[in-house]
């Protein structure tokens, strides 16, 4: 089997799907990306279905190899943030795909912008799946590497024996997400255990994100909200984005690797249009909530979906100056493809 070898392993770098879905009932964490946009188009870059497997890091990506008896070169993409990228100390484009041949050095350095950044390679990770998931739950331990973070030495296996020649395409800049200020949100039932002066002070103040902020949780920094009496509930369901009060009176927004159930009011839940641009917030990162109605929700959900549901026709060629020589491109018998350039993220606009 062909395998990327990790040289040196990016920070809390893990291997991550789509997640484990339909299994929160059963007390199993979802898990899957943070950033499920930039996931996405980073697999369509290289010619995956979405459910494949991709290495998820924080802030830096580390250095891999393509082991020596690869077959042939495979396309790899890093998406998110502005990471710079060396193939071979040759640099690379992010949001954009390149060619890896066997013994070819990876390098992804530290990112100035974005929190969460993705390395796709074609054909996907095939570390054995858990509860029908390859994602990594660091804190259950398994998925992944045996349930734990990427570290230099390890070996992923990869699997391109059907895997399609793909030429290198690129994600036009004008599609691709940009940093707001601005989160919005729909208020949950349980608002109504804070007054209407605490709800307008949760909207109206600038929060920051904290330094505990993680794959599971990111603490808010700010004023503390008032309980009306008390802050438990009976434990129920949290989705990603839900945003729980607990005594202390400062928000925590759950995420990937949540817990499935929890005992605190949840104020409000963050659109899921919106959580690509939530999980790129660094700490340190000021910006505000804003409540919209249920149908604006679920409108920019439709919205993100058919961008990537479509967004190979966004897709445009290489600069070819970034390209292997022409002799190499003939040797892998590459084919182009259709292309055309879309409207900006219309999920974006507020």
């Amino acid at each position: 089997m062909t395998y990327l070898r990790v040289e040196k392993a990016g920070s809390l770098s893990s291997i991550q799907d789509i997640g484990r879905l339909g299994l929160q009932r059963f007390g199993i964490t979802q898990s899957g990306p943070m950033d499920r946009f930039s996931y996405e188009v980073a697999h369509r870059l290289v010619g995956n279905s979405p459910d494949e497997a991709l290495i998820e890091f924080v802030g830096i990506g580390g250095s891999y190899y393509l082991s020596n008896d690869a077959e042939r070169a495979v396309c790899c993409a890093v998406t998110a943030g502005d990471f710079p990228v060396l193939l071979n100390n040759q640099p690379q484009g992010t949001w954009q795909s390149f060619l890896l041949c066997p013994g070819d050095l990876l390098e992804i350095g530290y990112g100035h912008q974005g929190n969460y950044g993705y390395l796709a390679v074609q054909g996907g990770i095939q570390t054995p799946p858990v509860l029908g998931s390859r994602s990594t739950h660091t804190r259950a331990e398994f998925g992944g590497i045996d349930g734990r973070l990427i570290a230099a030495g390890d070996c992923l296996p990869l699997d391109f024996s059907t895997a399609q020649p793909h030429t290198p395409m690129c994600f036009p800049k004008t599609q691709r997400p940009t940093q707001r200020a601005i989160i919005r949100v729909i208020m949950g039932q349980q608002a109504r255990m804070f007054s209407a002066d605490e709800q307008k002070k949760f909207l109206n103040q600038n929060y920051k994100i904290s330094n505990r902020a993680d794959r599971m949780g990111v603490h808010l920094e700010g004023d503390p909200l008032q309980h009306i009496d008390g802050h438990d509930v009976v434990s129920d369901g949290i989705v990603m984005g839900s945003i729980q009060v607990p005594g202390t009176g400062h928000p925590i927004v759950l995420m990937a690797d949540r817990q499935p159930t929890g005992g605190y009011p949840k104020i409000a839940t963050i659109v899921t249009a919106d959580l690509p641009t939530f999980a790129q917030f660094r700490p340190g990162q000021e910006f505000q909530f804003c409540s919209v109605p249920v149908d604006e929700a679920r409108n920019a959900l439709r919205a993100m979906h058919k961008t990537l549901s479509t967004c190979e026709t966004l897709f445009e060629p290489v600069p070819q100056e970034n390209w292997r020589s022409s002799e190499f491109l003939l040797s892998q018998n590459l084919v182009g493809g259709a292309i055309a350039c879309g409207d900006h993220l219309p999920w974006l606009k507020h």
